[in-house]
């Protein structure tokens, strides 16, 4: 009985072959992401009130002053 083809050892090829593909998806593929993907993408992060408001409650917590 044979081994398990999980249990034999890869071949080096393998991991030759996402770069290649990658690298196909790149040049016949889409040009890049959408706009609107590009502009939240680029879009700063706003820290939300949230936030400050647990920032807050563990200084009270610690037993800090502001």
């Amino acid at each position: 009985m044979g081994r398990h083809v999980l249990d034999h050892a890869s071949s080096g090829e393998d991991g030759a072959a996402l770069p290649r593909f990658t690298e196909e998806e790149r040049k016949k593929g889409v040009k890049g992401p959408h706009p609107a993907t590009k502009t939240l993408q680029q879009r700063k992060r706003e820290k939300s009130s949230e936030s400050a408001r647990v920032q807050a409650y563990a200084r009270i917590e610690r037993g800090q002053k502001e």
